[in-house]
């Protein structure tokens, strides 16, 4: 059976963007049952909103419902799957994997060492799995780096869609011979599952930021005005007006130039681990 594992809805919530995901848990269930999942995990960001929605919709389309939620932690993200409730943010990584096996369930580091430092780098090891890959990792080299280090610490692996757009379902999907929520745990710590993956395009990317932007126009201002002096508050509000109201391809060029210089930075960051 193929398993997403890492996806979000509109109650995924963004700080200086508050908009991160257009899409109601309905539509990410349908989406799914679409792209031919079996079961699928909801991790929204901080809380569990979306469950009851998205366990109705799953029921409807005959898909195995992973109740979930990416946790924040005072050290990074930490996502926790088969849960019961929502688990406290902000405390420390092994406070927050005790949360976790309290409830029964079943804790995943997902993209441990991406550059925007949101993973638990080498603390990844603590958790039940590691997310090796990652279709939302611009910058390339963590996905690459993550499974390095799982295969020598002899972690069990899955990956992660990480779904914040319609384009980005069934991306990095899980195969296992698994026909409910706790038969996928056990085989993952066999190590028996198998993954299909595939990072994002750039141009779905651009667009996503666009329709992100767009949706939290009046919060992004608000943040420049009261964040930013002159002149980089006049800057910042020219470039976002300007990508907000663009249709031509320059984004996207943009977009490709700035995976590049990820890359390349992230390349250079993973000697210092």
């Amino acid at each position: 059976m193929i398993f997403e594992l890492h996806c979000h809805t509109h109650y995924s919530r963004g700080t200086k963007i508050p908009t991160e995901v257009m899409m109601p848990p309905r539509q990410v269930v349908r989406l799914a049952k679409k792209a031919g999942i079996d079961g699928l995990a909801i991790t929204d960001h901080r809380v569990v909103s979306g469950w009851r929605e998205a366990r109705e919709e799953a029921e409807k389309q005959g898909i195995i419902f992973i109740p979930g939620v990416e946790i924040q932690t005072s050290q990074g993200h930490m996502i926790g799957l088969g849960l019961s409730e929502g688990v406290e943010n902000f405390l420390t990584v092994d406070e927050t994997l005790e949360r976790i096996r309290e409830q029964g369930g079943f804790s995943v580091a997902p993209h441990p060492y991406d550059i925007k430092n949101d993973g638990v780098k080498d603390l990844c090891m603590k958790a039940d799995a590691v997310e090796v890959f990652n279709s939302f990792g611009m910058d390339r080299f963590a996905n690459w780096y993550t499974q390095r280090k799982a295969a020598r610490g002899n972690r069990p692996m899955v990956v992660g869609s990480d779904v914040h757009m319609a384009e980005m379902m069934g991306l990095a999907v899980n195969f296992a011979d698994a026909h409910d929520m706790d038969g996928l745990f056990r085989e993952i710590r066999k190590g028996r599952v198998g993954f299909r993956t595939s990072c994002v395009p750039v141009g779905a990317v651009v667009e996503w930021a666009r329709e992100r932007m767009t949706h939290s126009y009046g919060d992004v201002l608000k943040y420049i005005e009261g964040n930013y002096g002159l002149p980089k508050a006049w800057v910042s509000r020219g470039l976002v007006n300007n990508f907000v109201n663009s249709t031509g391809r320059a984004w996207d060029i943009v977009g490709r130039f700035a995976v590049g210089c990820s890359t390349l930075y992230s390349g250079a960051k993973l000697l210092t681990y």
